[in-house]
């Protein structure tokens, strides 16, 4: 296939993809978008052929605040991917820091200043060496004081080096999978940010 005819249906398939989050909502793009990608860690420099690469994007909000969900199947549902042939990008959590609680509604929503997303990046052994740039498309909402949510898209390339099976890499932190149990405690780490702002 033509590699613009696979942009371009690239595209049309992401956007049926979140087709769900967007449906029911006024979509109303803001001029600045909320967030903004701070900065990207890795627990290696490069990635081996046949390996694996622990990514984190962390994005911080200017002047406004993200919608905070606890369901990782949500977030994962929100996040689509696009690489090379040989190149699997995993979803492997998704962290919200600097959470305060949204007016005085019932149910009670919260909104957050800082959003973290976890991803694994997997290597084929027959990876061709050289710089990857696989795209993503995350949707979020925003939030503001009357609980009013106005859905967004961000998308971004993040480089990846790919080098040879046998090639030294420089490990830059030790390497944390996201597990079951951050999951379990994003509820917590809510009451927790809660009591901090109370007691304040």
């Amino acid at each position: 296939m033509h590699p613009h005819r696979a942009a371009v249906l690239w595209r049309i398939c992401s956007h049926l993809f979140l087709a769900s989050f967007l449906m029911g909502h006024a979509f109303a793009q803001p001029q600045d978008n909320c967030l903004k990608l701070a900065k990207v860690v890795t627990d290696y420099e490069a990635l081996r052929q046949g390996g694996e690469l622990e990514v984190n994007l962390h994005f911080r909000t200017s002047d406004c605040m993200v919608a905070v969900q606890n369901d990782i199947e949500d977030h994962r549902k929100l996040v689509d991917v696009r690489t090379d042939p040989g190149l699997r990008v995993r979803v492997e959590g998704v962290d919200s820091l600097g959470i305060v609680r949204i007016g005085k509604t019932d149910p009670v929503i919260y909104g957050a200043r800082v959003r973290t997303l976890y991803l694994r990046i997997v290597a084929d052994a027959d990876l061709p060496i050289g710089i990857r740039r696989p795209s993503i498309l995350l949707a979020y909402e925003t939030i503001d004081q009357t609980g009013h949510r106005i859905p967004c898209l961000i998308e971004l390339e993040v480089p990846v080096n790919v080098v040879s099976h046998d090639a030294p890499v420089k490990q830059q932190r030790e390497n944390r999978r996201w597990g079951v149990a951050d999951t379990l405690l994003l509820p917590f780490r809510i009451i927790q940010a809660l009591l901090s702002g109370t007691g304040s």
